[in-house]
């Protein structure tokens, strides 16, 4: 038995079939722009954000948003009320905006931008910790000042390059046990940072003396001169008791004892010994880390580092970051135990 085909009848059949699929698809596609034609908006793109799974300092992972977008929501819409020194002005500004002026203050914009992103992070860490534990010592209305003997430099010359390091670590701060330290800094350590207990009076767990021997910017040696005379004449005035004679000083000043760091510990002045911070302030030196000598006519003080010595090094930051350490490893190296976290201000402080 034989059998025929009608090609007419199958070609209508696959005809009805593909207008069918072509009939849903208009339909489905009709159906899932409902929504955009009502409103007559375009579809809102679908958008990538990376997360960042990073680490913190003591292992501690920590997933950040890269997006900038999401940082300043978080943050940078964190006002505090600023007590501008120079001005008398009291100047509301978010965070970060701050944190741009002090880091600017600071840190030279020539250092590398790993270093000023640790710098960045350290200034967040101190801002955050003054305003919820001390306050403004210069105006009680006030979170923060721009005054570096109360709270920390500010300046509203700000380069391109310290808005990038303050953006990339934006919210980020340092942590012990789950608190914001105080994350102290200093231009240079002359070799080795200090213990905080040995220059304030608390000591910190994490802020303990490290090695810092690749330093580079900020003044690293120093030398201070005077004439015996006036040697004498500036510690007898300051101090009664220590009844220095000018033609004797070789044998009445000394350097009693030292740090680990070889910051002076106790100087000998005649009848009284002082602290080699107290020394530093009365001589007006750049450190604590100094070898006085004499010559006929001069007290001559050399010195190494500048500043108290506690906490990161900046010059020794920028050292790091040139020698490819990232701010992370940094801030590691200076800061003892800590972790880094994301972090934002309580409302009500």
């Amino acid at each position: 038995m034989k059998y025929r085909i009608d090609f007419k009848r199958l070609f209508m059949v696959l005809l009805a079939v593909f207008l069918t699929v072509v009939f849903i698809k208009i339909c489905f596609r009709s159906c899932s722009n409902k929504d955009s034609d009502n409103t007559g908006a375009s579809p809102a793109p679908t958008v990538d954000i990376p997360l960042r799974v990073s680490f913190g300092l003591s292992g501690t992972p920590l997933a950040t948003m890269e997006a900038e977008a999401t940082l300043s929501t978080v943050h940078t819409d964190k006002e505090i009320t600023v007590y501008n020194h120079r001005t008398d002005e009291l100047v509301d500004m978010p965070l970060e905006e701050y944190l741009q002026g002090v880091v600017a203050a600071e840190m030279p914009s020539s250092f590398n931008l790993e270093a000023l992103m640790a710098q960045a992070v350290a200034a967040r860490t101190f801002s955050c910790y003054c305003i919820l534990h001390r306050g403004c010592g210069s105006n009680e209305a006030a979170d923060i000042c721009t005054n570096s003997q109360c709270c920390q430099a500010y300046t509203d010359e700000v380069s391109d390059k310290v808005k990038e390091a303050v953006a990339a670590t934006a919210g980020e701060v340092l942590l012990y046990d789950g608190e914001v330290i105080e994350a102290l800094f200093h231009a240079s350590s002359g070799g080795s940072t200090e213990n905080s207990e040995n220059v304030f009076s608390a000591a910190r767990p994490y802020l303990r003396s490290v090695i810092s021997d690749n330093e580079l910017g900020s003044r690293q040696e120093g030398e201070v001169r005077f004439t015996l005379e006036d040697f004498a004449k500036m510690v007898n005035e300051a101090y009664p008791d220590a009844k220095l004679d000018s033609a004797k000083l070789p044998a009445m000043v000394a350097v009693e004892s030292r740090y680990e760091s070889g910051r002076v510990k106790s100087l000998l002045l005649g009848g009284v010994s002082i602290t080699g911070k107290q020394a530093r302030k009365l001589f007006s030196l750049d450190s604590a880390m100094f070898e006085l000598m004499f010559s006929e006519d001069e007290a001559i003080f050399f010195t190494k580092g500048y500043g108290h010595g506690v906490g990161m090094s900046q010059s020794g930051a920028n050292g790091m970051a040139e020698s490819g350490s990232g701010y992370r490893e940094i801030l590691a190296h200076y800061y003892t135990g800590v972790t880094i976290s994301e972090y934002t201000l309580p409302q009500e402080r």
